[in-house]
């Protein structure tokens, strides 16, 4: 890793566990299934987040810790309080609420393609299965009778530029997607009181497939998951063929550039212990020249060493 990257924004190890409960994070998704796989004993079988993704996540928590104390210092009280649905083995911390409005409120960090897009609760409703679920989410917190709220709040900050959005509604305009919640929580209660180790017996009453399936950490291991259960449509034959083609001639060209670039780095290594000069070596002639500080474009900082090859015209000896 980059030691001058500040610890900061280094990744942190991910958290694998099994989940012992249903979540108000993420109950309000679509699809059930992701649930029960979370909590099943095919927990460990989560598609795990790559290093590139984990920092991603790590920029947006220290955004959403910015964020957090502007809405303090606006009046938002009671952050991380805990709720639970003992019954339906639910449980989840909002981030606060605004007692003068009457509304509670979470905070959420996304792209900025997911932000640009997320303007409204009908967008949400719109967006991605997680997009989904945050409507659930905040409403659940609002329901719950020690919150006794009378709105949502969910609050959008764009991970990359820091841009910040609130969309809010009625406790009442997200009735529905909190009675899915319940009904979620209560089927994947009574699955797993029976079955916590079979996907395709669970996908027959928990699955729903969707836009969502692309991209979901469960698809590897989901059953109900196919092409056409993303939206997709099918190409013909041939072109599948073609573009399998193009993809093992893609990797082709990876694995050479990266034996050109292991070449060029022992190549240069030995012209700069020969030095500058004109050299065989075998049908080619290289040019090792010396290129000059005050030759260097301002970005480069010291002199190198430039060399070139060309192949040299050689006559078979006469029999």
């Amino acid at each position: 890793m980059n030691t001058l990257l500040p610890d900061v924004l280094a990744p942190a190890p991910e958290a694998r566990y099994r989940q012992r409960g249903n979540r108000c994070s993420s109950i309000g998704h679509p699809c059930p299934l992701t649930t029960w796989f979370a909590r099943s004993a095919l927990w460990e079988g989560r598609k795990p987040i790559d290093e590139g993704l984990a920092r991603v996540f790590r920029v947006g928590r220290l955004w959403e810790t910015f964020v957090m104390g502007q809405l303090r210092a606006a009046g938002l009280v009671r952050g991380e309080e805990s709720f639970e649905w003992p019954e339906l083995q639910l449980s989840g911390s909002w981030d606060g609420c605004f007692p003068a409005g009457r509304a509670a409120v979470d905070l959420k960090s996304m792209s900025e393609g997911a932000f640009d897009r997320a303007d409204s609760l009908e967008a949400l409703r719109a967006g991605t299965g997680y997009q989904r679920a945050y409507v659930a989410q905040v409403g659940l917190y609002a329901s719950h009778p020690r919150a006794n709220m009378a709105n949502c709040s969910l609050y959008c900050v764009a991970k990359s530029s820091g841009r910040v959005r609130q969309i809010s509604w009625p406790l009442d305009e997200c009735l529905p997607e909190i009675e899915a919640a319940w009904r979620a929580c209560r089927a994947i209660n009574e699955e797993l009181a029976v079955n916590d180790c079979d996907a395709t017996s669970a996908a027959f009453g928990l699955a729903q497939t969707g836009p969502w399936c692309d991209g979901c950490d469960w698809a590897h291991l989901c059953p109900a998951y196919s092409p056409t259960a993303c939206g997709w449509k099918l190409a013909p034959d041939d072109v599948a063929r073609k573009i399998e083609d193009l993809a093992a001639l893609k990797e082709a060209m990876i694995d050479q550039e990266k034996r050109k670039f292991h070449l060029e780095e022992e190549l240069r290594s030995h012209w700069k212990a020969s030095g500058p000069g004109e050299y065989v070596a075998g049908v080619y002639k290289v040019k090792v020249t010396q290129v000059e500080a005050s030759e260097v474009k301002a970005s480069t900082r010291a002199a190198y060493l430039r060399w070139t090859m060309k192949k040299i015209h050689t006559m078979e000896p006469e029999e």
